[in-house]
């Protein structure tokens, strides 16, 4: 978890001074902090998640990315301050609206992992 915290640290790092207007940069660093997000909170947990947790926090790790991803935009456009936003409105609307989607995608990820963990652990 560590590495990949380093690793997600350094590719914002890397993102932020660059000056681009394109949010297929902001989507993925997005995904990457909530999916890291989601683990940490699993490991936290020491392995005691059923199914129906998997896909709660799976849920919530999707309806994050949405939030990031704006969070992220904006951080960058005030850290810039030039006389015009790095992002435009209908960029940020556009992010806003595949809200319903990454959900759907965290819930069935979660239920993928969920079900992948519970069925491991039964065999042994």
């Amino acid at each position: 978890m560590r590495k990949a915290g380093l690793i997600l640290g350094t590719l914002f790092i890397i993102w932020l001074p660059t000056e681009d207007t394109d949010t297929r940069y902001v989507i993925p660093l997005a995904v990457g902090f909530c999916a890291w997000l989601g683990a940490r909170v699993v490991l936290l947990r020491n392995g005691t998640v059923g199914i129906a947790t998997y896909s709660v926090i799976g849920l919530l790790t999707g309806l994050g990315v949405s939030i990031v991803a704006v969070a992220l935009i904006g951080f960058k456009g005030g850290l810039h301050g030039h006389g015009f936003p790095d992002f435009a409105l209908v960029q940020v609307q556009d992010v806003l609206n595949s809200t319903p989607w990454w959900a759907v995608g965290g819930i069935a990820v979660g239920l993928a992992i969920g079900w992948n963990v519970n069925r491991t652990t039964n065999l042994s």
